[in-house]
């Protein structure tokens, strides 16, 4: 620890020693969950059905991006679908039925009729079926997200769709999926264009260049993230998917894809509807993380950091499949020093290219499966056996510094600069 201008400076080795952390506990990384039946953290859920989720997981590199963030609940994802089984052993206390809504009838409240087909309770198990709890399967938010159903007809008529969009601008929800085919509209595009979040929308399964096509999915919005299908065991794309050198962005597994069902229990199922939902968990994991990106540095980010491949070269904007750790890791590059506030409670911020730690801000403390506390945005987690809240009087305090940088040596060396939109609105909320 060193003082610069009056400020703590907590580096790696002084973290190590003073800051009680999961890593304490834990040979792995401190932001993994605990899991108190077996007493460990671990960054792959343990749920009985995984297994048939890891081909496709692995191909995106899911399991290592959960490695640094797995969701969570301040995050919120409209699902403009056919409805959601909330009830869902896998969906349940993820569904906001307050904030949902019913649009084949009119704007009314949620109702349990989500649909024979269940189209709706597949892509929103994608996004965020619980994880870690040893039943069924696991979502991408697999540790958190709040889901918000806004059901429409199947065949998603652009009258509903807007309606939709309208009421997810209006009650702040900043991410949507869409997996369904939807003719645009004059109305339909004034709400998209005015629409403040990103709408991830699914390709469609007609095995056809959309280019040129009326559909939603074939808007050059700079606000829509449109995604085609490949197989899941390689990079193909898939036989139904279609695919656009402009208006599909790119590609993510959609073959077999398992998720939960809304008459229970679980099944698997292929589309490009359950492409976009993966694309659209790794925006929401990203939200999670980094909550003051913007939504066009968000979209940017899914975009540069795919995986290039060859037969997707021309089909897609990107001329890539999702890579979903490359995509949070490079989003990231906070590798930075001290901004302390008086009496401030810090946390640990780990450099997303060496797993450097310094101070860059406070601890902000949620309930925990468990009763413990973890951080929002480091998931630093109370040390086992501090009550719920934990002691953190060793962390923080100092006066105010905001003009300080220290990078660590490997950031120094590889010319990694600090993530300057991070760190001014770090000095805004500190010096107020």
């Amino acid at each position: 620890m060193k003082i610069i201008n009056n400020a703590i400076v907590v580096t790696a080795a002084a973290a190590t020693m003073c800051i009680p952390c999961a890593a304490d506990i834990s040979s792995r990384h401190d932001n993994q969950s605990y899991n108190s039946e077996y007493s460990s953290f671990c960054a792959v859920p343990l749920d009985s059905e995984y297994d048939n989720s890891r081909v496709y997981y692995e191909k995106i590199q899911m399991e290592k991006a959960w490695d640094v963030e797995q969701g969570g609940d301040w995050v919120k994802v409209g699902v403009i679908d056919s409805g959601i089984n909330y009830r869902h052993e896998d969906l349940g206390g993820r569904v906001d039925y307050e904030l949902s809504k019913d649009f084949t009838g009119g704007n009314s409240p949620c109702t349990d009729n989500y649909g024979n087909y269940g189209h709706g309770t597949q892509v929103a198990g994608v996004i965020g079926a619980i994880g870690n709890n040893n039943s069924g399967t696991s979502g991408v938010c697999w540790s958190g997200v709040t889901l918000i159903s806004y059901k429409v007809s199947l065949v998603g008529t652009a009258s509903q769709v807007t309606q939709a969009i309208n009421e997810a601008k209006a009650s702040g929800v900043k991410l949507l999926n869409i997996s369904m085919d939807v003719t645009v509209t004059d109305e339909l595009k004034n709400a998209v264009k005015s629409y403040p979040g990103l709408i991830v929308c699914a390709a469609g399964n007609d095995s056809r260049n959309i280019d040129s096509s009326n559909l939603l999915s074939s808007l050059n919005y700079s606000n829509i993230l449109v995604v085609g299908a490949t197989e899941s065991v390689n990079d193909n794309i898939a036989s139904f998917s279609n695919y656009g050198a402009t208006s599909v962005d790119l590609f993510a597994p959609g073959v077999e894809i398992y998720t939960t069902y809304s008459t229970g229990g679980y099944g698997a199922n292929s589309g490009t509807s359950f492409s976009a939902p993966l694309v659209t968990g790794t925006v929401a994991l990203l939200m999670s993380r980094y909550s003051y990106k913007s939504i066009a540095q968000l979209k940017a980010t899914i975009m540069d950091n795919v995986d290039k491949v060859s037969g997707l070269s021309g089909k897609c904007v990107s001329g890539g499949r999702l890579n979903a750790y490359s995509a949070i890791m490079n989003l990231a590059h906070v590798h930075t020093m001290s901004y302390v506030k008086r009496d401030a409670i810090m946390h640990d911020y780990k450099c997303s290219d060496c797993g450097y730690v310094a101070s860059s801000g406070m601890h902000v403390l949620l309930d925990d499966r468990g009763g413990y506390k973890i951080c929002k945005f480091c998931k630093y987690m109370t040390q086992i056996g501090f009550k719920p809240g934990g002691d953190f009087s060793r962390i923080g305090g100092g006066m105010q510094s905001v003009d300080e940088e220290e990078l660590c040596e490997h950031c120094e060396e590889q010319n990694i600069v600090p993530d300057t939109a991070f760190l001014d609105g770090l000095k805004d909320s500190l010096v107020a």
